[in-house]
């Protein structure tokens, strides 16, 4: 069988996937404090320091992966907006030579 080629991600596949990844990493943060929460309130547990640490590791692992997570997505988001601005710069120029002869034709018709 042959194998697909893979197409590489575009921008928007690339944002989402790390908006999936900020909601992961906040899902973890919920879930750290909901286990820290629920020690102090009074859950017993057969070891409570192995409790904390998973919720410590929890959190940690959440925090990395919410602030790394966003940061690319706004590196993301600031390429899409250079390729919008350059795109469009493009179109301007394409526009340009022809505005520029349509104003000399102008002249020179009034020039007769």
């Amino acid at each position: 069988m042959a194998k697909k080629e893979k197409k590489p991600d575009t921008l928007k596949q690339k944002r989402a996937r790390h908006y999936v990844k900020i909601i992961l990493g906040v899902y973890l943060i919920y879930t750290a404090y909901s286990m820290v929460k629920d020690m102090h309130m009074g859950i017993s547990a057969d070891r409570p320091a192995l409790f904390y640490t998973f919720a410590a590791i929890f959190l940690a692992v959440g925090a990395a992966l919410t602030i790394t997570s966003f940061r690319a997505a706004m590196k993301i988001s600031a390429e899409e907006l250079k390729q919008e601005e350059t795109g469009a710069e493009e179109v301007e120029e394409k526009a340009l030579p022809e505005e520029v002869l349509t104003e000399e034709k102008h002249e020179e018709a009034e020039g007769e």
